[in-house]
């Protein structure tokens, strides 16, 4: 026996689409279905062309190189080499740039941007448990920039903040970061706040390189 049931097709509640009743002789009946069309997406002008340029300018590392971080779309590519989709989109991008000057209320030229292909830390132990560069500078109060700990003796030792507040972000690898009496373990993403006047020092615990973005601060 066929029912008399009136059948709808799934609706998109979340683009606003719904089922519409209305009291009939019998009861509650359908008075109609609401659908909301879905737009079609035109290319941007040049898109084309900038796919094609993206997809030649993919990048890839060695596993344990740096960037291969935990953001969206970045992974082994089944060799054990991390690949980047969006490497090279910054390939025009110059690092100084027009801004206004706080003091003096005029317009300088500095470094604002950074992409990644000027990215050269440097030994800094001369043991090579960690690499250090500092990139962006803002008179004695701020500074920030990239640290790296390498695949197996990676360790930044302890010491103390003193009149400075540290923020790490973990792009790449785990750390285990102990703070004051206390030892945490960060990965992909997470991000500590070593505050003034607390000793603090980093290890890496992972297979791969660790890299880490900090920012210091100093009150004046």
């Amino acid at each position: 026996r066929r029912s008399g049931r009136q059948h709808i097709a799934p609706l998109a509640h979340w683009r606003g689409e719904k089922v519409e009743y209305r009291r009939g002789v019998y009861g509650t009946e359908i008075s109609g279905v609401v659908h909301v069309p879905v737009e079609q997406s035109l290319p941007l002008a040049g898109a084309a062309k900038r796919r094609r340029a993206r997809s030649r300018s993919m990048s890839v590392r060695p596993k344990g190189g740096r960037g291969g971080g935990g953001g969206g779309g970045v992974g082994e590519n089944g060799n054990g080499v991390w690949v980047h989709p969006e490497a090279g989109w910054d390939d025009m991008t110059q690092p100084l740039g027009k801004v206004i000057d706080f003091e003096t209320g005029l317009e300088t030229e500095r470094r604002v941007m950074y992409p990644a292909r000027l990215l050269n830390p440097k030994v800094v132990d001369g043991e090579g448990h960690f690499r250090y560069q500092k990139v962006f500078g803002d008179d004695v109060y701020m500074a920030s920039g990239i640290l790296e700990l390498p695949a197996g003796t990676g360790m930044k030792p302890e010491k103390s903040s003193k009149d400075n507040s540290y923020s790490f972000y973990v792009v790449q690898g785990a750390v285990r970061i102990t703070l004051h009496r206390t030892s945490y373990i960060l990965a992909p993403g997470g991000m500590t706040l070593v505050p003034r006047g607390n000793k603090y020092s980093i290890q890496n615990i992972s297979e791969n390189d660790a890299v880490l973005f900090f920012a210091q601060a100093r009150k004046i």
